[in-house]
């Protein structure tokens, strides 16, 4: 059998006749991150990224973005011209400069084994296979090559170069240019076919590649294609017919494919074991090679024009270059035999069943006919309104009936009747007589659609009218959301209408008998993302609602789920007129041809990784990048440093039938850093969230997370899990830990070590400042014993001085009381002069002893009061020799000259205060200074109590003060000096002596 080229044709060209139809490829080109439109190869490694070798470097794609790697990343040379991944996940790379090497564990190795150089020139393009035992074939244009047996190269010769390597069965075969050779051994290698000698080939250099598939071996030369088989003992030949040449591969199917910067990429079908069922992709396209992912998606390498991807099940569009009139489709039904309806603006109607599409040319006389609807009568036929009349099939053909009050805008078929709403009147005929009954309204329609309960609803451009009162009632007089123009009304469940205004979006309306009860705008319900310019409703079998707008197609699930479709997910165009969803497939009308797309294609669609692919922030200014996806451990730690800024973590979905329009299910949780990171913010977060961790859960679209211009510090992990747009979730998450930094002087440690210093220096504070009160305390104590001490030797001097007195004019009683009185004064003197407080009550009593000397020494020239002694309890701390030197300067400096001297001594209590007040009737403290008595010695009394009080002050806080006021000058009626002693009342005494005190 022998076929040309042009039988290749024919056979395209009948194909489209049949089907015609153009899928909806993925395309990225250097806009997209590409680094050449010149695209050598392509793999797959075992993570699932793509990687594509140009003459500017080698890309890795994850589905969302590319990552180009150069000379600075340790490749050897810019022209990748071939890459290939190993059982032990090593990436063979060999380039332009023939230097090779691959790629580890996110490393670029050079092979330097000597085995490798040549001493014609630059080494040959490498071409790699694993056979057995994990050997590696590596093959060039030479007859030498090498082999790779575990870690040790060896050079092995071939009987002619090989351009490829396979397993046939059991047999490992090598394809050389001329002739098909068998691998015995490292060592022995045969020729089981001579091509040159068995068949007519031009010349041996003309092949240009070959490729093996279960028992068959495809040959491309220059200008033909040799397809053979081997069945273990010989090879014979298949098929064979001129084409032009190219690069040959195969799928995991097994299908040969045939890659030409001539006709583009030719897929040939091998269940028929011949070359007769040729499909093309990419016509006109210079295509160099191609290759299959795991997800069955073929991808196309080209020579200018960057990388194609054609998914299974991809998305297909309808357009004029596959036989529409016009790529502007405006309505579309669901016939009831399971065909496609759709019209365009031209006037034209295709039936979409499964093998073919039929047209019918409504109107041949207009250029310009705008199909508004279409609906199915009882009946099985088929009425389309269009701008210029209404169009319907019968048994004479298409019959045309022009409504005499303008273009229909919507038609509604009930019965015999078919309702017709124009932009200027509302009425209905009967199709079998063509009679018009009668003008209901003089109004402009927008819309006619039945509930379930069989009454007519009328929309318009101001609002919503219903049967029941034979469309009087304007709805939006009780429901406001309803004013404006009706764009859409479709019947939903029972009691419920869809209803659609350009302000209000979507809305359920509950019916009842022809009238609205009450209607909820879905745009203003919680979790719900307002839709904006929605053209269309259809309301699927299942309730899913779907909603045609200039942003694609929207489906809201009875689970509440929300799905989004658009050009990225292989519509002709965003802006889409009409949709409807049919079982498991979605058509979508839109400006640019009909889209067909499968929401549930053949094979699972959930078998795509997710992957947290890097992380970027800026560090003074300045770019930092984290590869996450390079990492060898799972959940990997990366640390940030304090001053990072503007930080993000970028995901993928290596699901490329996505086209990249993933959702991602973030879930983040902050935990406790490691401990010697830990800040004061950790803690208490961590305190304040019950001892755990706290966690928040987000989507994100687009595949970044941006963390804002600041993080603070601690330990962030994150859960990464991918949702295509069908609702399939990836069934592997990816992780990753985030520890950001704090500066050393934020940790908790460094908190810790300055409040420990604060604590220290503030003990040591109060520890000296003790020290010091205590030794100021001894110190002002001995002062006040020395005081003391000299305060005695006074009392006792003028004591004696006094009883003298009694002998120069004797008198034994009284010397003999005075004597009895002084002796037991001296005794409680002397007790007392070790203690600084004693209780009030026994003060008193040493008061009232001193007095009585007084008394014996004057006689009745002197008196003595005690007033207000009940105010203070006897067991009042009351400070010791403090008020006898007062009483004593009293009794020496204020005694009356003639008359008689009073001394009344007051007690009171004031402000939480002890007030003594010692008063006499002499010549007044401001004469008794200026008067010089015959015989009289200064006083060292008072000198010594201001002494007393400033220590008892200072070790007690006693706050002691004393007043001397003269009477006279006061202006009282009398003469005399009143003395006032004030001092801290029994409370602040006990607590100054606890503080004294305490242990």
């Amino acid at each position: 059998m022998k076929w040309g080229l042009a039988w290749i044709l024919v056979i395209n060209c009948w194909c489209t006749t049949l089907f015609a139809q153009t899928p909806a490829y993925l395309h990225y080109v250097v806009s997209d991150g590409l680094p050449s439109n010149l695209v050598y190869c392509g793999t797959q490694d075992h993570k699932g990224l793509l990687w594509f070798g140009t003459d500017k470097g080698m890309a890795s794609f994850d589905g969302t973005s590319f990552r180009t790697f150069g000379l600075k990343d340790g490749l050897p040379d810019l022209d990748v011209l071939y890459i290939w991944e190993d059982s032990k996940e090593r990436l063979w790379i060999s380039c332009f400069q023939k230097q090779l090497c691959y790629r580890q564990e996110a490393r670029f190795h050079l092979v330097q084994d000597s085995s490798f150089y040549y001493d014609a020139g630059l080494l040959p393009l490498y071409m790699f296979f694993e056979g057995p035992g994990k050997t590696i074939w590596m093959t060039t244009a030479l007859n030498d090559n090498n082999i790779l047996q575990g870690e040790a190269y060896k050079r092995v010769r071939f009987p002619e170069p090989a351009t490829n390597i396979g397993q046939i069965g059991d047999d490992l075969v090598a394809v050389g240019q001329t002739s098909l050779m068998l691998i015995n051994s490292p060592d022995s290698i045969s020729v089981v076919l001579d091509i040159i000698k068995t068949y007519p080939v031009i010349d041996k250099t003309t092949l240009n590649s070959a490729a093996i598939s279960g028992n068959r071996i495809l040959y491309s030369y220059a200008n033909a294609l040799y397809l053979f088989e081997w069945d273990g003992k010989s090879v014979r030949l298949i098929d064979h017919g001129e084409c032009p040449g190219g690069k040959i591969a195969t799928d995991r199917k097994g299908r040969f494919w045939m890659c030409s910067p001539t006709v583009g990429a030719i897929c040939f079908n091998n269940t028929r074991r011949d070359l007769s069922n040729p499909v093309y992709y990419l016509e006109g396209k210079k295509v160099t090679t191609m290759f299959e992912d795991d997800q069955e998606t073929i991808w196309f390498c080209t020579i200018d024009d960057g990388i194609y991807g054609l998914p299974k099940d991809a998305a297909v569009t309808y357009t004029t270059r596959d036989g529409f009139k016009s790529n502007n489709i405006t309505a579309m039904l669901l016939r009831s035999n399971g065909n496609l309806l759709a019209s365009d603006d031209v006037g034209a109607l295709y039936e979409v069943g499964k093998n073919a599409i039929n047209t019918t040319i409504l109107d041949k006389r207009r250029v310009y006919n705008r199909s508004r609807q279409i609906i199915e009568l009882d009946n099985g036929k088929i009425v389309v309104a269009a701008d210029k009349g209404i169009y319907y099939n019968s048994e004479n053909g298409i019959r045309e009936y022009v409504h005499p009050f303008g273009g229909p805008k919507s038609i509604l078929s009930k019965g015999d009747t078919l309702w017709i709403g124009t932009h200027g009147n509302f009425g209905f005929r009967v199709l079998e007589t063509g009679e018009i009954h009668r003008v209901v309204h003089r109004r402009r329609v927008t819309k006619i659609e039945t509930d379930r309960e069989g009454y007519i609803w009328l929309g318009s451009v101001n609002g919503l009218y219903s049967q029941a009162d034979s469309f009087v009632t304007n709805w939006n007089r009780r429901f406001p959301v309803l004013s404006g123009r009706i764009v859409d009304i479709v019947k939903a469940g029972k009691g419920e209408l869809y209803i659609v205004t350009p302000e209000n979006g979507l809305i359920l309306a509950h019916v009842e008998a022809g009238e609205i009860k009450d209607v909820k705008v879905l745009n203003e319900q919680p979790g719900f993302t307002p839709i904006e310019n929605i053209k269309s409703v259809f309301v699927s079998s299942g309730g899913a609602v779907w909603l045609s707008t200039n942003t694609g197609v929207y489906g809201l699930q009875k689970d509440g789920t929300r799905l989004h479709f658009d050009r990225y997910d292989g519509l002709a165009n965003d802006d889409v007129n009409a949709v409807v969803m049919q079982k498991d497939t979605l058509w979508a009308a839109s400006v640019s041809g009909l889209s067909r797309l499968l929401l549930v294609p053949s094979s699972p669609t959930n078998n795509f990784y997710t992957y947290i692919t890097r992380l970027s922030y800026r560090e003074k200014d300045q770019p930092r990048v984290f590869h996450i996806i390079d990492s060898l451990s799972h959940n990997p730690r990366i640390l940030i440093v304090p001053d990072a800024t503007l930080i993000k973590v970028n995901m993928a979905g290596i699901d490329y039938r996505s086209r990249g329009n993933l959702t991602y299910r973030c879930v983040t949780t902050e935990q406790l850093p490691p401990w010697y990171w830990w800040t004061s913010r950790n803690l208490i977060q961590w305190i304040g969230n019950g001892f755990a961790d706290s966690r928040d859960t987000s989507w994100v679209q687009g595949g970044e997370i941006n963390f804002g211009a600041y993080l603070p510090s601690g330990a962030y992990y994150l859960h990464i899990l991918a949702r295509s747009n069908g609702g399939n979730f990836s069934p592997s998450p990816d992780e990753v830990t985030i520890v950001v930094m704090p500066h050393w002087y934020n940790t908790i440690w460094t908190s810790l070590l300055i409040w420990l210093l604060m604590l220290l220096a503030l003990l040591w504070f109060v520890r000296t400042r003790s020290q010091n009160r205590h030794l100021n305390a001894r110190v002002s104590e001995l002062q006040l014993q020395a005081l003391q001490a000299q305060m005695n030797p006074h009392f006792i001097g003028n004591s004696i001085n006094t009883i003298q007195q009694f002998f120069y004019s004797p008198d034994p009683v009284k010397a003999s009381e005075y004597t009895s009185v002084f002796i037991r004064l001296l005794r409680s003197t002397m007790f007392f002069s070790e203690w600084h407080f004693i209780p009030f009550g026994e003060e008193l009593t040493y008061l009232r002893d001193y007095l009585r000397l007084v008394k014996l020494r004057y006689g009745d020239s002197f008196h003595y009061e005690i007033w207000g002694e009940e105010e203070l309890p006897p067991e009042t701390p009351f400070p010791t020799m403090l008020l006898q030197p007062i009483v004593e300067n009293a009794v020496m400096h204020g005694m009356a000259d003639e008359d008689l001297s009073v001394l009344v001594v007051r007690f009171s209590k004031e402000d939480r205060q002890v007030v003594c007040e010692v008063e006499d009737n002499g010549i007044g403290y401001k004469n008794t200074l200026g008067k010089k008595r015959v015989g009289a010695r200064k006083s060292k009394g008072l000198d010594l109590l201001h002494k007393k009080m400033q220590a008892l002050n200072s070790i007690y806080k006693l706050k002691a003060q004393i007043s001397i006021i003269d009477r006279a000058e006061s202006g009282e009626d009398a003469q005399g000096t009143r003395v006032i002693l004030r001092f801290a009342s029994l409370y602040e005494i006990r607590q100054s002596l606890k503080t004294m005190y305490s242990p």
